[in-house]
């Protein structure tokens, strides 16, 4: 799921929470139900080849620390990125408001 989960401890951990293990003939039902599934993070927004990614899935980056002592101010562009889901697409109209000042 996560390319954190490739350490061994981590999985250790995770597998005493398992449900259960799907067969590979559950499996390929699933995938066959699923085909409208997509990936959720191919809405996300691109890699910024300025920062140092740790991952990609989810996108986790940093300034690369040369890029950081050319100055005291750290320009926004040179922030961190860290998300641990896939970034949601949101509805403007949803988020529109009208502000009505009254006097």
């Amino acid at each position: 799921m996560y390319s954190l989960y490739i350490y061994i401890h981590i999985t250790r951990y995770f597998n005493r929470y398992r449900i259960g293990t799907l067969s590979p003939e559950e499996a390929e039902e699933q995938r066959t139900r699923l085909k409208e599934f997509t990936n959720p993070y191919d809405d996300d927004p691109p890699v910024k080849p300025e920062l140092l990614t740790n991952t990609r899935f989810p996108y986790n980056a940093e300034a690369r620390l040369r890029s950081l002592t050319d100055s005291w101010v750290t320009p926004t562009e040179r922030h961190f990125v860290r998300n641990h889901c896939h970034v949601c697409i949101a509805a403007p109209k949803l988020f529109l408001k009208r502000i009505v000042l009254v006097q």
